[in-house]
C-alpha cells in the first residue's frame, strides 16, 4: 500500500511522546513490510522541508507553526496530500491523534480509508485535569480554565469530525476505547484497541550498560537510582518526583533522581531543583534519542511514573516494563490496565506524594518484591506488547475492514 500519515508533530522533531514513538515504531515497521509511507507534518524547528530516514518519507510544512492544528496546517497539510497523490495516489490515510482533520472534512471527494490513531481522548484528559487542580492544587486553576476552553473548541472543530469520519478509530488502551465510545457518538464495531508496542531488543537488561551509565551520573553502588522519563509537562507529574526525593532524603541519604527528557516543562523544572538545593540529587538530562536511552532504564532502581493525565498507554511504562525495573505508577487511565497492582508494579493516588513516598520505602526495604515485580513486568511486555505485534496487527485491523480490489482497499 501507498500510505499517508499526517501527524502535527513526530518522532523526527525531536519530540519523544507517546504520540510521537508510536508513529515512528508504527511508520518504520509498515516500511520492513514492503509498504510506501509518506508522513506530512508541521514545521522543523531546524527548517529543513525534506527527510528520508529508514525508508520513510517526511515533509515538514514551512509555512505551518511547529506541533500546532492551528497557524495553516489544515489547509496546507491537505495542500502538500493533494500534491504528492497527484503523483501516486495514496490507497489509504493514516492520521495521529486529530491531525488529519482537515483531510476528514474533504474526504467525500477523495474515496480512500481514513484511519485514525487515538493515545487518549481529549474530553477525559481535560476532566483529569480540572479534577487534579481542585484536589491536589497541583495545576493553577486560570490554567485548568484555559486549557478547558481550548479543548471545547478542539473538541467540536477538531475532534468530533475526526472521529466522526474515520473509518477505523484504533486505541492505546481499553481505557481509551471506553473514552471514544463515552465522548463520540460512533458505531462499536469501527473502534478498536491495539496496544502499544517496543522493540525488546533494544530495551532489555544490559549490565554492561548499566555499569557504563552509572559511572558516568556519578552513583556508587549502594546508591539507588531513582527515574523518571517523557515529554517534561506539569500534567506529566515530574515535578512531583522532585518533591518526593526531597522528603525522601531527609532519612534516605543514599538516593538520586536521573528525569529523562525534554518539554515546555523543563525550565521549571530546573527552578524547582534549584529552590530545593538538590542539584547534586537530580539529573536533567534533556531529549535522549531512543537508541540511547536503554542505559538510563538499566541505570535505574526504580522508576517512577507519577502522571497527573489520563493516558492510553505510555510508552515510558512499556519501556520500563522491559527493563524489568521495579515501577511506582499513577492509577489513572490506561495504566491499571496494564501495570496490575502489586503484580506487574505499584499504584498510587494521581498526585499523592506522600503514597509516592510510602511505596518508595516499600520498595527500598524489600529486594525480593523489587525483583518480582520488576520480573513479572518485563514478562509482560514480551507476551503481550512487542512492536511487531502492534504493526501486524494494525495491518490486520485495517485489511480485514477495508480491503478489496479498489486502490487496493474497500471503500
Amino acid at each position: 500500500m501507498n500510505i499517508c500519515l499526517f501527524s502535527i508533530v513526530t518522532y523526527w522533531h525531536g519530540i519523544k511522546g507517546g504520540m510521537e514513538n508510536h508513529g515512528k515504531i508504527l511508520c518504520e515497521g509498515l516500511v520492513k513490510r514492503g509498504h510506501e509511507v509518506t508522513v506530512i507534518s508541521t514545521r522543523h524547528p531546524d527548517g529543513k522541508e525534506y527527510e528520508e530516514v529508514n525508508g520513510i518519507k517526511i515533509y515538514y510544512l514551512i509555512k505551518t507553526g511547529f506541533g500546532t492544528y492551528w497557524k495553516k496546517w489544515g489547509k496546507e497539510s491537505l495542500r502538500k496530500f493533494n500534491l504528492l497523490d497527484s503523483i501516486k495516489p495514496f490507497d489509504i490515510v493514516l492520521s495521529q491523534s486529530f491531525s488529519g482533520y482537515y483531510f476528514a472534512i474533504k474526504k467525500g471527494k477523495y474515496r480512500i480509508p481514513f484511519v485514525s490513531f487515538l493515545q487518549g481522548a481529549g474530553p477525559s484528559l481535560t476532566i483529569t485535569m480540572i479534577k487534579v487542580a481542585f484536589s491536589q492544587q497541583r495545576i493553577p486553576i486560570a490554567e485548568t480554565l484555559r486549557i478547558s476552553l481550548m479543548y471545547f473548541v478542539h473538541y467540536f472543530v477538531l475532534q468530533l469530525p475526526t472521529v466522526l469520519l474515520s473509518d477505523l478509530i484504533i486505541c492505546a488502551s481499553d481505557d481509551v476505547k471506553k473514552s471514544v465510545r463515552r465522548w463520540y457518538p460512533v458505531r462499536r464495531k469501527k473502534i478498536y484497541t491495539i496496544m502499544n508496542g517496543i522493540d525488546t531488543f533494544v530495551f532489555s537488561p544490559n549490565k554492561q550498560e548499566r555499569d557504563r551509565r552509572r559511572k558516568q551520573l556519578g552513583m556508587r553502588e549502594e546508591e539507588c537510582l531513582l527515574m523518571t522519563s517523557g515529554t517534561i509537562s506539569k500534567e506529566k507529574g515530574h515535578h512531583l518526583a522532585v518533591e518526593t526525593l526531597n522528603t525522601l532524603l531527609e532519612e534516605n541519604t543514599g538516593l538520586k533522581l536521573v528525569i529523562v527528557g525534554a518539554g515546555e516543562y523543563l525550565a521549571s523544572l530546573s527552578g524547582l531543583v534549584e529552590k530545593h538545593g538538590l542539584k547534586d540529587r537530580v539529573i536533567l538530562t534533556g531529549f535522549i534519542p531512543n537508541e540511547y536511552i536503554s542505559s538510563y532504564y538499566n541505570a535505574a532502581d526504580i522508576y517512577l511514573l507519577p502522571t497527573l493525565r489520563a493516558e492510553g498507554l505510555p510508552f515510558t511504562l512499556i519501556e520500563a516494563m522491559s527493563l524489568g525495573l521495579p515501577i511506582i505508577a499513577s492509577k489513572i487511565g490506561g495504566i491499571p490496565n496494564i501495570l496490575k497492582n502489586e503484580q506487574e508494579g505499584l499504584l498510587v493516588n494521581p498526585g499523592d506524594t506522600d503514597d509516592i513516598v510510602s511505596k518508595i520505602l516499600i520498595l527500598l526495604q524489600n529486594e525480593s518484591l523489587r525483583k518480582e515485580l520488576g520480573a513479572n513486568a518485563r514478562s509482560k511486555v514480551l507476551n503481550e506488547l512487542k512492536a511487531e505485534n502492534m504493526v501486524n496487527r494494525t495491518l490486520k485491523v485495517i485489511e480485514s475492514n477495508l480491503f478489496s480490489n479498489q486502490r487496493g482497499v474497500k471503500y
